[in-house]
């Protein structure tokens, strides 16, 4: 079976000169990302031909300006996405969510966005757990803090536990 994937996103004018370039491989997988070429009008739209039904999907999408004149290569900051999805997992299913993560709160809103992981009904709030897997047995343990969204997105920051656990408000937020 084959998944046909599609990737809205605002585009910039002027163009990057090669387009976006944009990679993806399945949520929570571990798998280096496949490039799935350039694209220049969304939504991009390529297929994963070994995709399952109900596949969920993550990736980075970056501008690339490599023929504007300037010599090497010459790309944008790479901007995570994600297909929306609820998946299967050993404790029923999760929900998937891009946060920013960084081990201090001054630098978090400009960090990339990864895919972290709830329990059904969660959030990124206090009281809820997160996770680095969708079969929610990895707890984010490695990270102080998280802010919901992309970078450049506003959004209040939160104190996480070792265990995984959104503990408090930081009382700080992106704006």
């Amino acid at each position: 079976m084959s998944n046909t994937i599609s990737v809205n996103f605002i585009p910039c004018n002027p163009a990057p000169a090669n387009g976006y370039k944009i990679t993806w491989r399945v949520v929570g997988s571990g798998d280096p990302y496949t490039e799935a070429g350039f694209f220049t009008e969304t939504p991009a739209i390529f297929s994963d031909p070994a995709g399952t039904e109900g596949q969920c999907y993550e990736g980075f999408i970056q501008s690339d300006c490599s023929d504007s004149g300037e010599s090497g290569s010459v790309v944008g900051q790479a901007v995570a996405w994600s297909t929306p999805c609820e998946e299967s997992g050993d404790s029923g299913s999760s929900l998937a969510f891009l946060v920013r993560a960084a081990d201090g709160a001054g630098a978090i809103c400009d960090q990339p966005a990864i895919v972290v992981y709830t329990a059904p009904g969660g959030s990124i709030s206090l009281g809820n757990f997160i996770y680095f897997d969708a079969a929610l047995t990895m707890p984010v343990d490695s990270y102080f803090y998280v802010v919901e969204g992309n970078p450049g997105m506003a959004g209040i920051i939160y104190e996480v536990s070792t265990g995984g656990e959104i503990v408090a408000n930081s009382g700080l937020s992106c704006s």
